[in-house]
């Protein structure tokens, strides 16, 4: 990254930080079932899965064991940090490129973990546990996950930002690995 790009980098963030503070002033309670449109720093800590339908995030766990996929089909996990600057900077290709996604892809699952700073400072015990559960220790995190007959067939992570191409090629790739994959 050259030094211009860090300028703009950093104009972003900032940016992005102005607006969450300003549109979203009181912080909401970490009830399972909680519903907003994204997934921001005020969000509660927690586990979150992207309603296609609605265009929402649906808080889905807050308390207890690590999310490990129940269903069959592709996961993109984000691992999302509050106190993390790349973090915002790919909230601003991840949102988008998941309501383009969605829409295409019905059998994939996409799903956000979001604590304050890893495991170790994390208001969820359930996003705690599903930082420990997958070794994320870099953030922003992505994972892709594949499952066949309640087993995971493959998985790859990849750490840092991704912009919409990175996230493009990456899920193309790993879907057709994927679907070749008789295991």
């Amino acid at each position: 990254m050259n030094a211009s790009d860090e300028i703009v980098e950093k104009l972003l963030l900032k940016l992005v930080e102005k607006i969450v503070s300003e549109t979203r002033k009181e912080k909401v309670e970490a009830k399972v079932g909680v519903e907003v449109r994204e997934v921001d720093p005020t969000s509660p800590h927690g586990i979150y899965r992207y309603i296609p339908e609605k265009d929402v995030w649906r808080l889905i766990q807050v308390d207890g064991e690590a999310f490990t996929p129940k269903e069959d089909g592709f996961y993109v996990i984000y691992f999302d940090n509050t106190r993390c600057p790349a973090c915002r900077v790919y909230d601003l290709y991840w949102y988008p490129w998941v309501r383009e996604y969605a829409k295409k892809h019905n059998d994939t699952h996409f799903i956000i973990v979001l604590c304050r700073w890893f495991a170790r400072n994390c208001d969820s015990t359930a996003a705690s546990n599903t930082f420990k559960h997958w070794s994320v220790r870099a953030s922003p995190t992505t994972l892709f996950l594949y499952v066949r007959n309640g087993k995971i067939v493959v998985d790859t992570r990849r750490e840092g930002v991704l912009d919409r191409d990175k996230l493009v090629m990456t899920y193309a790739l790993f879907r057709e690995l994927a679907l070749k994959c008789k295991t």
